[in-house]
């Protein structure tokens, strides 16, 4: 079965995956419905009078969107980013869905440069890559401002909310294993990352 929820779900997932106090709930959904309004996720949209549904690689991008808010960024600057660097982030997630080490960890590294419109400097790199990235600009004393965001462990926060692990030590858990195996699977190519394969 393919993964879909709807928007009060998704807002809800994201809330958890934040960690946002109670008291910051509406500035949060405020910042999303304003994402979402400028083109975020427009992909889920169903036509007038339908219901959104939100994909497994709409809420990841959704996500992402929300730490780029954490991180600063404006939501207009925010989904320019997400717009400009589509084909980038696609094979990120991808890269990051299929890791099974803390070495093969995928970051987003850049620059959080708020006061340009564009964007000085944007990838993504593994945990050795994001070591490379800081060592050259740290020897060629060009480091000033460096964000990095985990995906692979904004995936994993995603993956514990809607699946959570205390539940897998219950009747039923096969299910669960599988469902969060299949969510995986719809981000990335091959392999499963933190699922057993048996499981599958």
């Amino acid at each position: 079965m393919r993964f879909g929820v709807t928007h009060r779900e998704a807002e809800r997932i994201l809330l958890e995956v934040q960690d946002i106090p109670a008291d910051r709930h509406a500035a949060v959904r405020s910042r999303l419905r304003l994402l979402q309004r400028l083109g975020l996720a427009a992909g889920a949209r169903q036509g007038q009078g339908k219901r959104a549904i939100y994909g497994a690689r709409d809420l990841v991008v959704m996500a992402l969107a929300l730490e780029f808010s954490q991180a600063g960024m404006a939501p207009e600057r925010t989904l320019k980013l997400i717009q400009e660097n589509d084909e980038l982030i696609e094979r990120a997630i991808s890269a990051a869905a299929v890791t099974k080490t803390t070495a093969d960890s995928i970051f987003f590294v850049f620059d959080p440069v708020a006061l340009r419109n564009d964007t000085v400097f944007f990838t993504y790199v593994d945990a050795a890559g994001f070591r490379k990235v800081y060592e050259e600009f740290a020897i060629q004393r060009r480091l000033i401002r460096l964000s990095a965001i985990g995906l692979s462990a904004l995936i994993d926060s995603i993956v514990d909310v809607l699946y959570p692990k205390v539940l897998f030590d219950v009747p039923g858990a096969g299910q669960l294993a599988a469902n969060a195996a299949a969510f995986l699977r719809s981000l990335g190519s091959n392999g499963i990352r933190g699922v057993n394969d048996g499981d599958s």
